[in-house]
């Protein structure tokens, strides 16, 4: 369960740093023609993940250390998206696989 919730941390701070004004990133035209046409859409969808996100740990860990674990989660991911974005270290289909393997780690053990 903490694999989704890290997966709807990523996707919620990343959905929500791409429809940023600020954002400098040569994203591919699909892409930009996506954000620019359903920005705001996009920065519901973002919003409604990262309190989804929350929310999950908050049932699943209890409220305390579901916010607890919440944050951190949300400071590592937003720290790794902010560096490795512009480096163009990151990208959905690696971070897919990061995560499928991720999940299937933690169903098995």
């Amino acid at each position: 369960m903490l694999t989704m919730t890290m997966a709807f941390f990523f996707l919620g701070f990343f959905l929500l740093t791409l429809t940023s004004k600020r954002n400098k990133s040569n994203n591919p035209k699909f892409f930009k023609d996506t954000i620019e046409e359903k920005g705001t859409i996009l920065k519901i969808i973002g919003s409604v993940l990262i309190i989804g996100a929350f929310v999950l740990l908050g049932i699943f860990e209890g409220f305390g250390t579901g916010m607890f674990l919440g944050v951190i989660f949300l400071m590592t991911i937003a720290s790794l998206v902010v560096l490795l974005n512009p480096l163009k270290l990151i990208g959905y289909k690696g971070m897919l696989l990061v995560f499928i393997c991720l999940w299937i780690l933690e169903l098995t053990l």
